[in-house]
C-alpha cells in the first residue's frame, strides 16, 4: 500500500511541473545589439613627452664621517706623572702646544748637572794638553838648536882627529853628545805626536759630553708632554701619580681640523666621476692605474628635520681596489672646513639654528654633481620596460626602442639620446599594455611632461 502511495505522489509532482512549464512558456530571448569596433583606432595609451636634460645630476652616496688621523701621544722618558690638567679628558678639545702631562723632572735636572760637569772636565783636559803641547814645542826647538851645535862640534873634532890634533877619546865623546841630543829631540817629537793624539781623543770626549748634555736637556724637555696637534681627546690612559716608561701610551688625539667621509662607489658611479674634473699629477715615473679626479661635491647631514651641508671634494680611493664583498670601490671624501657648514633646510624655517660641526660617526650623504658630455633625454622611470625597451609613439604607432639608460632615479631616468634614437619632444608610453608589437596603432591620451 505504501509503494502505491509513493508512486501516486511522484506522478502528481511531475504533472504539476509540466503544467507550470506550459503555463509560463520558454524564457525570453536576450536582446542583442550590433556593436561595430574600429580595429584601426587602437587602444588608448597614456604618454609623457621626453625632454632634454641639460643640468648636472647628482650621484648620491651614503657614508660615515671619520677623522683623517688619530695621533697617539706616548711618553718619551720614564718617571711619575706629577701634573695632569683637567682639560685632558676624553671628549675635550685641546690646542696644539697645550700641556697634557708633566713627568717628574728632578732626575733629569740632576743628569744635566752631571753631564755639564763632565763636559767642563773634558774641556779642562783639552786646555792642559794645549799647555803641554806648547811646552813640548819649546823643548823641541831647543833640542834642534842643541843638535845643530853638537853636529858642528863633531865636525870640528873629526877634522882635528884627522890632523892628529884630537884623540880618539875626544872623538867618541863628541859622537856620544850628538847622539844624546838626537835622542832628546826624538823624545820631544814623540811627546808632541802623543799630545796631538791625546787632544783628538779629548775632543771626541768633548763631543760625547756635549751630546750627553743635549740629551739630558732634551729628556728634561720631554718631561713636559704637549699636544702635537689641535683636536679632540679620544681617550686618556694614565692618571696623575702613575709611573710611565718610554713608549707608554698617554692619550689619543683626533685631528678635527679636517674631516673625511668613508663611502663606496659602484662601478657605474665611478665611471661617471672619471669623466669629470682634472686628475692629480703623481710624482715619479709610475702613474696611478686607478686615478680619481678632484671633483667638488657636497656632504649633507640631516637631524631632527634640519639639513646641514659642507663643501667637500673627492680625495682618493681607499685600499687596493674593489671590495670583494660589496663589489664597490671604497673611497674618501675630504671636508676641509668641517666647522663651516650651512643650514640648507629646516622645518617651518625655524630661525636661529646654528650649523653643527661635522664630527666623527655622523652618517651623511655625499652628492657629486655630474655633467654628462653626452646628449641626455629625460623620461619617466615607468616608461622603461623589461629588457631596457621604451615604447615611443610616432605617427600614432608604437615603436619599440632599445634604450641606452645612463641613469635611473626614483621617478625619472636619463637616456642617451644619440645611442637610443629617442629625441626630445617625442611621446613615450607609460601605461601598461597586455601585448605590444612594433608598429601597433595606438591613441595617445593625457599627453604631458614630467
Amino acid at each position: 500500500m505504501r509503494i502505491v502511495l509513493s508512486i501516486a505522489v511522484s506522478l502528481l509532482i511531475l504533472g504539476a511541473g509540466a503544467g507550470a512549464l506550459f503555463l509560463f512558456g520558454s524564457p525570453p530571448e536576450a536582446k542583442t545589439r550590433d556593436i561595430t569596433i574600429d580595429e584601426t583606432s587602437g587602444p588608448l595609451v597614456q604618454t609623457v613627452v621626453a625632454r632634454d636634460w641639460t643640468t648636472p645630476f647628482d650621484v648620491a652616496i651614503n657614508g660615515e664621517a671619520v677623522t683623517p688621523r688619530v695621533v697617539t701621544v706616548a711618553a718619551e722618558v720614564s718617571g711619575n706623572i706629577v701634573t695632569k690638567p683637567a682639560a685632558v679628558r676624553g671628549g675635550r678639545f685641546v690646542h696644539a702646544g697645550d700641556i697634557l702631562f708633566e713627568i717628574d723632572p728632578s732626575m733629569y735636572q740632576l743628569r744635566i748637572e752631571e753631564t755639564t760637569a763632565q763636559k767642563l772636565q773634558v774641556q779642562e783636559e783639552i786646555r792642559a794638553l794645549e799647555v803641554q803641547r806648547r811646552n813640548t814645542e819649546a823643548l823641541l826647538a831647543l833640542s834642534r838648536e842643541d843638535l845643530d851645535v853638537q853636529k858642528r862640534h863633531l865636525e870640528r873634532v873629526r877634522d882635528l882627529f884627522q890632523k892628529r890634533s884630537a884623540s880618539e877619546v875626544e872623538l867618541d865623546e863628541a859622537i856620544r853628545r850628538e847622539l844624546t841630543v838626537r835622542n832628546t829631540l826624538q823624545m820631544h817629537q814623540n811627546e808632541l805626536d802623543a799630545n796631538t793624539q791625546q787632544k783628538r781623543t779629548a775632543q771626541a770626549g768633548l763631543a760625547l759630553a756635549d751630546a750627553a748634555v743635549r740629551r739630558a736637556e732634551l729628556d728634561l724637555k720631554r718631561c713636559t708632554v704637549t699636544a702635537p696637534i689641535s683636536g679632540r681627546v679620544v681617550d686618556d690612559a694614565v692618571e696623575q701619580g702613575n709611573y710611565v716608561q718610554p713608549g707608554t701610551i698617554l692619550v689619543h688625539i683626533a685631528d678635527v681640523q679636517t674631516m673625511e667621509v668613508k663611502c663606496s662607489l659602484r662601478s657605474d658611479e665611478l665611471a661617471w666621476i672619471w669623466r669629470q674634473g682634472e686628475f692629480e699629477e703623481t710624482s715619479g715615473d709610475t702613474k696611478d692605474p686607478l686615478p680619481v679626479p678632484q671633483v667638488a661635491c657636497r656632504v649633507l647631514w640631516e637631524f631632527d628635520g634640519v639639513e646641514t651641508a659642507w663643501e667637500a671634494s673627492l680625495s682618493r680611493l681607499e685600499g687596493t681596489g674593489m671590495d670583494k664583498q660589496t663589489r664597490t670601490f671604497p673611497c674618501r671624501v675630504l671636508v676641509p672646513e668641517p666647522r663651516s657648514g650651512q643650514v640648507t633646510g629646516s622645518p617651518g624655517g625655524r630661525p636661529g639654528i646654528a650649523a653643527p660641526a661635522l664630527v666623527s660617526g655622523m652618517y651623511v650623504t655625499v652628492k657629486v654633481p655630474i655633467r654628462s658630455p653626452e646628449h641626455l633625454v629625460q623620461i619617466p622611470t615607468e616608461a622603461i620596460r623589461p629588457g631596457g625597451q621604451v615604447w615611443v609613439v610616432r605617427d600614432d604607432s608604437i615603436r619599440i626602442v632599445d634604450a641606452d639608460v645612463a641613469r635611473v632615479e626614483d621617478t625619472y631616468s636619463l637616456i642617451r639620446a644619440n645611442a637610443s634614437g629617442i629625441r626630445a619632444g617625442e611621446q613615450v608610453v607609460i601605461s601598461p599594455l597586455a601585448s605590444v608589437t612594433d608598429g601597433m596603432t595606438v591613441r595617445p591620451l593625457g599627453e604631458g611632461t614630467r
